[in-house]
C-alpha cells in the first residue's frame, strides 16, 4: 500500500526518470491521468513520447512500518502525429499507456499507478518480462 504519491517538478523529472524502462501498461483516460496526478510534462522535440507523468509514490513496508520510495513513469509511446503522421492519436485522445520502473523485474510501479487509479493490475497487461 502506498501512503503518499508526488509529481515530480520538470526540474528533477529527466534525473528521476533516467534509466526507467516498459514495465507494464495501463488503459485509462487522459482527463482521468491529470485528475488523479496532475497535469503531465508535455514532451518538446521528441517524436515517440508526447507527453508524461513521473511520480514518486512513499510507500509503506507493511512488515515494520518503514517507508521506501518508488518512482513510475505513464507515457505514451509511439502513437503521436509525430511519430505515426496524420493517423496518430493526440494525448488528449491517447487511452493506452506504458507504465515504466527502474528494475527489470519489479512490477511495484505497475501496481501502485493502478491503485493510485482505483483499477486492479490485470496480468495480461504487464509486458512478459516482468
Amino acid at each position: 500500500m502506498f501512503n503518499t504519491h508526488n509529481i515530480i517538478g520538470h526540474n528533477n523529472a529527466y534525473k528521476m526518470s533516467q534509466g526507467s524502462g516498459l514495465r507494464g501498461y495501463v488503459t485509462v483516460s487522459y482527463d482521468e491521468l491529470c485528475r488523479v496526478f496532475g497535469r503531465p510534462i508535455e514532451i518538446d522535440g521528441e517524436d515517440k513520447v508526447q507527453v508524461q507523468w513521473i511520480i514518486r509514490f512513499e510507500v509503506v513496508n507493511e512488515i515494520d512500518g518503514s517507508t521506501y520510495s518508488v518512482v513510475a513513469t505513464i507515457y505514451d509511446w509511439k502513437v503521436g502525429p509525430q511519430y505515426v503522421g496524420i493517423q496518430g492519436v493526440p494525448y488528449q485522445q491517447v487511452t493506452h499507456w506504458h507504465i515504466g520502473g527502474h528494475r527489470m523485474s519489479d512490477s511495484e510501479p505497475v501496481r501502485l499507478v493502478h491503485e493510485a487509479l482505483g483499477q486492479t493490475v490485470d496480468k495480461a497487461l504487464q509486458p512478459a518480462h516482468v
